[in-house]
């Protein structure tokens, strides 16, 4: 077999395997388009049941229904909830191990950060013109940065970071 066919052969394979991972990103695209409930409130939800605040957030599809999975950071405790993205309730909690989340990013980086997981998801959605499907908190330097995909109406999906000590856009 030649060079060129082995080639050819190779980007047909690597175009299949990568079928799937797109049909299950616009499966989560569809999905969220119906959900009642947004990223933003399921984590108000979620913060407020866990009396604490949200430092992870996702949006997933799984047999044709949507749900959150906000992690909530309360006081000594990490605690994952999942909530129906049709009512908002909360349907599963898990306690997750602080310590294992926690390597970089400290409890009191959130706490001096001026702008909330929440205010980030409303600014990347208004820049990138879509829905929130996930949204994560990580420390930059001296402060937290805010990592939100965005999914568009045409189907694309963009990720905007969001500066927590200042609540701009940050430039990469």
């Amino acid at each position: 077999m030649n060079t060129h066919h082995r080639l050819t052969l190779l980007a047909g394979a690597a175009m299949l395997l990568a079928t799937p991972v797109l049909a299950a990103d616009q499966d989560d695209v569809r999905a969220l388009e119906q959900a009642k409930v947004s990223l933003t409130q399921a984590i108000d939800i979620a913060a407020r049941q866990g009396n604490g605040v949200a430092i992870d957030a996702e949006f997933e599809e799984e047999d044709g229904r949507g749900a959150y999975e906000v992690k909530v950071l309360g006081d000594g405790t990490l605690v994952t909830y999942t909530l129906d993205a049709e009512s908002g309730s909360v349907t599963d909690t898990e306690n997750e191990r602080i310590e294992q989340y926690f390597t970089r990013l400290k409890p009191a980086d959130l706490q001096n950060a001026r702008t909330t997981l929440g205010q980030a998801i409303g600014m990347a959605e208004q820049r990138a013109g879509g829905k929130a499907l996930d949204a994560e908190v990580e420390r930059e330097g001296d402060h937290v940065e805010y990592e939100v995909t965005v999914a568009r109406p045409d189907g694309s999906s963009q990720e905007i970071r969001i500066n927590g000590a200042s609540g701009q856009v940050a430039e990469r």
